[in-house]
């Protein structure tokens, strides 16, 4: 909020913000799954799009030059509904939102898969863009 607010942005400072976000669902994901109330099917699902999206940013930067990533839309729906899963989970306040956490699971894993082919997608058609301007 600061930084929207006073204009502080750094370059440092928009590579740590998404890592950070990114570290923490990862860690509640991953403590879910260790204390047994998340599959670890999704808390692993949730860890491989991550590592997939530094991967290919790092393999991209390596073989092509530098990368500027905006999150897309999807992106963004993806991290609300992780957020709002873990919230469902550790807050146990499904009944009052008649919220069904096996449901909300569900699209937390339909969204990490779409959103990770997407970020798949948005980086290779950048590396054919730039071959071709080679």
């Amino acid at each position: 909020f600061l930084a929207r607010r006073f204009g502080w942005f750094t370059r440092l400072g928009a590579w740590l913000d998404p890592a950070a976000d990114k570290l923490m669902l990862m860690v509640a994901y991953l403590s879910l799954a260790w204390v047994g109330v998340t599959p670890w099917w999704l808390a692993a699902l949730v860890v491989l799009r991550d590592v997939v999206i530094v991967a290919g940013a790092l393999a991209y930067r390596w073989l092509r030059g530098a990368l500027e990533v905006a999150p897309s839309r999807l992106s963004k729906i993806n991290t609300l509904v992780q957020i709002l899963y873990v919230l469902v989970i550790l807050i146990d306040f499904q009944p009052l939102l008649y919220l069904n956490p096996a449901l909300l699971g569900w699209l937390v894993a339909v969204l990490t898969v779409a959103s990770g082919v997407d970020y798949v997608v948005r980086f290779a058609r950048k590396a054919a863009r730039k071959e071709s301007e080679a």
